[in-house]
């Protein structure tokens, strides 16, 4: 059953783009209030469109259908949005990870800039910046593997994508903890690494054709 497979999917891809427990649950003990919350809009080559919600200053991760690992840290600052781009790849030592910096793209409501320009891998458009007091329930989060889930993954057709919230084509994610949710999101109270929860496509309309 395609549902099954693809969940089964999305939850290895927790596992793998998530890396170790600790990077998963991330420790916060401020009470000041939270960082604003971006969401993109992404289309990855070779189509595949994903919104993502992500704090400033934190990272969403991007897995392409060749295996390439991107990660993607939205900065505000001076009402200027960019979006900072890296490699990930795996470090010297068994669960770490090395960040090469690959650009820094300037970001604009509703109009995609590619990455790279030539041949792109993906585009990406700003869809809204949502001011601190709205961006989460809470600024508490305790560390540890019995936190709270503070990045979910979904995968479609060969993409994966990981952030706080994620909504694609086949199914969606969020973690309501730390996210303000798509409106049609799944929510996940604890998403630890290797867990990726996930919502079930809706069931196609009389006439209309079933996603592929």
């Amino acid at each position: 059953m395609r549902f099954t497979h693809f969940a089964a999917a999305a939850a290895v891809a927790c596992l793998a783009l998530n890396g170790a427990v600790g990077a998963t649950q991330q420790a916060s003990t401020s009470t000041s209030a939270p960082p604003a919350l971006v969401r993109l809009r992404l289309v990855v080559t070779p189509g595949v469109p994903a919104t993502l919600a992500v704090h400033n200053g934190e990272m969403a991760r991007l897995k392409t259908p060749d295996g390439a690992q991107y990660g993607l840290t939205p900065v505000v600052a001076d009402g200027a949005p960019r979006l900072i781009v890296f490699r990930i790849t795996q470090g010297g030592s068994p669960g770490s990870e090395r960040l090469e910096q690959l650009a820094r793209l300037d970001l604009s409501p509703e109009t995609f800039v590619s990455y790279p320009a030539a041949g792109p891998v993906f585009e990406v458009a700003l869809v809204e910046v949502k001011p601190p007091a709205a961006a989460a329930k809470s600024s508490a989060i305790p560390a540890g593997p019995d936190g709270p889930c503070v990045r979910c993954c979904v995968t479609c057709d060969g993409v994966t994508a990981c952030a706080c919230a994620v909504q694609m084509d086949c199914g969606s994610c969020c973690c309501p903890d730390h996210c303000t949710c798509f409106g049609d999101g799944a929510s996940a109270s604890g998403c630890t690494a290797g867990s990726g929860l996930v919502k079930a496509p809706p069931a196609p309309r009389p006439g209309r054709p079933a996603a592929r």
